[in-house]
């Protein structure tokens, strides 16, 4: 089976549609290529997906549970590389947009390992 992998980055800060408040978007692509894995970045937040064809016969659960795990260990580790820099440079947290880039390449590596 194949992998596909995205990062889609939407907008920084919050947008209206007819009025109201996007509260949260998403993004999937529906493959049949084996499994696909992404992050979207909106609003200061990032959201992922993973999708998986049955021939992968990986359970999306053993999958999901690095999700957490790994994604606290590499905010700390982006967090912990130069605090004075990363404040200076961009006066609040690190982009969620690079942390969430990081993220997929790390996850990709570990689905690699889980199937």
């Amino acid at each position: 089976p194949s992998l596909m992998i995205s990062n889609v980055p939407f907008a920084i800060g919050q947008l209206e549609m007819f009025g109201q408040v996007i509260d949260d978007i998403r993004f999937s692509a529906i493959t049949p290529l084996g499994m696909y894995t992404g992050a979207c970045t909106y609003n200061s937040r990032v959201s992922f997906s993973v999708i998986m064809s049955a021939d992968t016969k990986v359970d999306p659960q053993k999958v999901l549970q690095f999700y957490e795990a790994e994604f606290e260990a590499l905010y700390d580790e982006v967090m912990a590389a130069d605090r004075k820099a990363l404040e200076r440079d961009i006066a609040q947290e690190p982009s969620v947009e690079l942390i969430a880039g990081v993220f997929v390449a790390i996850l990709a590596l570990l689905l690699l390992v889980v199937l």
